[in-house]
């Protein structure tokens, strides 16, 4: 233990040899030592040309070619000391303390001389010099004393030829190695607090690299929409990523619209076609169709071949027009798809829409699977519709073409683009229900062809379907309420 202290006594430094930020100290002690130098070596040599100036020839000091010379050449050295450290490619060498190691033993060993050569000298001033030097070396404590020490040494004799009686010597000896200690105490002290904070910095790093590493395999497993709010609440609340999950995942109560979309026939075709139906058309298809509800600000959920998505953001109009967009953008992919595929494999995909008050968010909780999803009236009626247009008697009435939704939702897609047609089935006549919905009776059909492609149009530019700026967090101000014009309190929410 006390060899241990001995050790990191005299090489402080020891320890931090091998880790990754030595070299970073050490850049920073040559930068440390290169301003000081400059400043101390620079205000010598002025001080050695004003001593001459303003005490030499004021005293009148014989003889006085010598104490100019003297003056001069000291002046001289210590300047050029500190030119030295204004060279990069000088001070950048391996040992770069030497020139000021030099010119510091050199002040100091004259500055001794000058009590022989001038009896009415201070001798203060000689180890004043010495306390100087070893304050610009910037070395450890033991080496900043073992520095002192060679310099008392070299200066013995000056003294003793001096005159200067060993008891004042003993007595500047030691108040010198104390001042000296004393300046040189946090030596230790700041190389330990720079270690230290580069710990901590090294800390940092690797949290945040863990961080990262952690949000993106969050991303792989959100929805776009939900993982773009959680890295905004990380940004502009400075959350951790797990307090941005909760807050973001919390069930609460929304306005939303939804859409529900199956394959008809999915599973006939699985049976008759194989692994083929499911890689070259399902998968890819289901794919494709995620993409364009992402693209719209929708959060999907896939269950099998179907595809269920919900928009939740705090304008209900601008959800409604986004998830009616994701439709008709969705059936569009769709028929792009099957334009490749004979008429047998083709994906026939229908398109559902419904509106109204849901919980959304992980309904599932933290304990078990996470469940971020939708419930209430809208996704259920979905379902019952669902149910309903697979009934024979009007299954022949929809394609893979038309939208199907309820009579409030297409009322309200109506007053908001007005140019829009709907095709209304009178459900009684069919002699079908809705499933726990009696009171709806009739359900309204938008045809997506050459017909309705001006309303499509409008509605596109109605809901400003550059989403680049919307899909980054729920609560901004929509766009359809940012256009001049666009139709204000129609929803009866």
């Amino acid at each position: 233990m006390f060899f241990d202290k001995v050790i990191s006594w005299v090489f402080p430094s020891l320890p931090m040899q091998g880790t990754s930020w030595y070299q970073l100290w050490l850049a920073k002690e040559r930068r440390d030592f290169r301003v000081l130098a400059r400043i101390l070596f620079l205000v010598t040599s002025i001080g050695y040309v004003a001593h001459y100036i303003y005490f030499d020839r004021v005293v009148h000091l014989e003889p006085i070619e010598f104490w100019f010379k003297f003056r001069m050449i000291m002046a001289l050295v210590t300047f050029l000391t500190a030119l030295y450290y204004f060279i990069p490619s000088l001070y950048e060498l391996k040992y770069y303390r030497l020139p000021a190691m030099f010119a510091g033993t050199l002040c100091c060993y004259t500055q001794a001389r000058v009590l022989v050569w001038y009896d009415s000298g201070l001798y203060f001033y000689a180890f004043a010099f010495v306390i100087a030097a070893t304050i610009v070396l910037r070395l450890s404590l033991a080496q900043s004393l073992l520095f002192a020490a060679l310099m008392v040494v070299a200066q013995w004799p000056s003294f003793v030829e001096a005159g200067i009686g060993v008891p004042l010597l003993a007595s500047a000896v030691a108040s010198t190695f104390v001042f000296i200690m004393f300046a040189r105490s946090g030596y230790a002290t700041e190389l330990n607090f720079f270690r230290a904070n580069h710990e901590n910095l090294e800390s940092q790093r690797q949290i945040i690299e863990l961080n990262i590493e952690f949000s993106d395999r969050i991303r792989a497993f959100l929805p776009r929409e939900i993982s773009s709010r959680l890295f905004r609440y990380v940004e502009e609340r400075h959350m951790t990523i797990l307090q941005a999950v909760e807050e973001v995942l919390r069930p609460r109560h929304r306005q939303i619209s939804c859409l529900f979309s199956d394959i008809r026939g999915f599973t006939r075709s699985t049976l008759g076609k194989g692994d083929s139906f499911l890689d070259e058309g399902v998968i890819p298809n289901v794919k494709e169709c995620t993409y364009v509800v992402e693209h719209h600000g929708g959060i999907p959920r896939k269950i099998g071949d179907l595809l269920f998505a919900y928009f939740d953001r705090l304008d209900p109009r601008d959800n409604l027009l986004r998830c009616f967009s994701a439709s008709l953008e969705m059936i569009r992919v769709n028929n792009e798809f099957n334009k490749v595929r004979s008429e047998n494999d083709a994906i026939n995909r229908y398109v559902l829409m419904a509106s109204g008050e849901a919980i959304v968010g992980n309904l599932g909780g933290f304990d078990s699977s996470i469940e971020i999803t939708a419930l209430g009236n809208p996704v259920n009626l979905l379902s019952r519709m669902d149910e309903a247009t697979k009934n024979p008697a009007i299954r022949t009435r929809i394609t893979n073409n038309h939208i199907v939704m309820d009579e409030r939702t297409a009322t309200i897609l109506k007053e908001l683009v007005p140019s829009l047609m709907f095709d209304c089935l009178e459900l009684k006549a069919f002699g079908v229900r809705i499933r726990d919905f009696e009171s709806i009776d009739r359900i309204f059909l938008h045809r997506v062809d050459t017909l309705n492609v001006h309303a499509s149009s409008q509605l596109e530019d109605l809901v400003n379907l550059d989403v680049t700026d919307a899909i980054r967090a729920e609560g901004t101000v929509s766009a359809i309420r940012a256009r001049p014009g666009s139709p204000r309190n129609l929803l009866p929410y």
